[in-house]
Formats: C-alpha cells, sequence, structure tokens
C-alpha cells in the first residue's frame, strides 16, 4: 500500500508541473470557499423568489435557473480538477469522506437540474 500512495503522488508531481497545482494552493480552496458561500445564499434568494413568483401566480425567472447552472458547472470543473490531481488519493487519501460528499452534492446538483 505505502508503494501504491508513493506511486500516486509521484504522478501528483507530474500534475503539477503540467500546471495543475494550484488546485490544492490556497488562493484557489479561498475561491472555491467563497463560491460555496455565494451559491448558499443564492440559494436561499433562489427559493425566495420562486416561491413568491408561485404566491403571486408568476413563472419563476429565468435567469436564477441559468445562475444555478453556472454554479453547477463551476462545482464539477473543481471536482474534476481535483480528481485530476489527486488521482487515487481522491478516493483512498486522508480526505476520501470529503471527497465523496462533495461529489453527492455534485451529482445532486445535476439531478436537480433535470
Amino acid at each position: 500500500l505505502n508503494e501504491t500512495i508513493r506511486g500516486v503522488m509521484r504522478s501528483a508531481d507530474v500534475t503539477s508541473k503540467i500546471g495543475l497545482g494550484f488546485v490544492h494552493d490556497g488562493p484557489f480552496n479561498l475561491f472555491c470557499s467563497l463560491v460555496i458561500i455565494l451559491n448558499s445564499f443564492f440559494i436561499g434568494f433562489s427559493a425566495s423568489r420562486e416561491l413568491k413568483a408561485q404566491i403571486d401566480g408568476e413563472n419563476t425567472p429565468e435567469w436564477l435557473q441559468v445562475v444555478d447552472v453556472i454554479f453547477a458547472v463551476f462545482f464539477v470543473a473543481e471536482l474534476f480538477l481535483r480528481m485530476v490531481v489527486d488521482r487515487l488519493l481522491f478516493f483512498c487519501g486522508p480526505d476520501w469522506r470529503w471527497n465523496m460528499f462533495d461529489g453527492l452534492l455534485v451529482v445532486e446538483s445535476i439531478v436537480g437540474q433535470a
């Protein structure tokens, strides 16, 4: 197992050499955290607007769906980048539980778009 982890770490060094090392840097993680917070506020705002539209007998504004899709695309891209960089460690490294939780949330947001 240790040899497998060493091999994965060597392949992770290759990904950082091709420009994907930023995925674990502080600024990228801070940006992702800010997008998560912004998405949380948007979910509350969107739910309020949808409820108001339904009460008033109006259609829900289409731009709410567009913004929701933009957030979903961002989270899919972020998850994909982490999978590419971490490779096997994404599934069996120290953060595998968080990674699976993130994956579940991304899948749920995609299913919610349908």
